[in-house]
């Protein structure tokens, strides 16, 4: 399926794939990174990140043509396959904890492995962001609100 971008009805990206593919290109030293994953995982990464500024933003102050979220959004998703942020979770995370079947008994140690890697934002990121409504706290994490 291929991506719907910012303003058409129903998007799911900010930025095309031939031109996150050309901004990679000529902007980002982990091109190779970016160029071993496949145009659908590219595009599932584009979508996760676009999905991510939308959760964060005040959608009303969108603009016609939004340079910076087009950019955010494929700093965002290089990130992401860079240092694997989004897919490094344990899968049982926040579930079970303890199983006995019998006289076995097992305990499932609960953590994520991407504690210590980078923020998925950047500040060219977070500052726009902050443009479209976002707040930063002091640990990095967004939450919606007036700038």
């Amino acid at each position: 399926m291929a991506l719907i971008i910012y303003p058409t009805v129903g998007y799911d990206s900010f930025i095309s794939l031939e031109d996150a593919d050309l901004w990679v290109t000529n902007y980002s030293p982990q091109a190779p990174q970016w160029n071993t994953i496949t145009d659908v995982e590219k595009e599932v990464y584009l979508r996760l990140t676009c999905n991510i500024i939308l959760n964060k933003i005040d959608i009303t102050l969108l603009p016609t043509t939004p340079e910076c979220l087009a950019f955010s959004n494929i700093a965002m998703a290089l990130n992401d396959v860079i240092y694997g942020i989004s897919k490094t979770v344990n899968p049982n995370f926040g579930l079970i904890t303890k199983e006995k079947v019998g006289d076995l008994e097992v305990n499932y140690k609960q953590y994520r492995e991407n504690i210590n890697k980078p923020s998925i934002y950047n500040q060219q990121i977070k500052s726009c962001l902050i443009t479209y409504g976002a707040v930063f706290s002091s640990s990095s994490q967004i939450t919606l609100g007036k700038s």
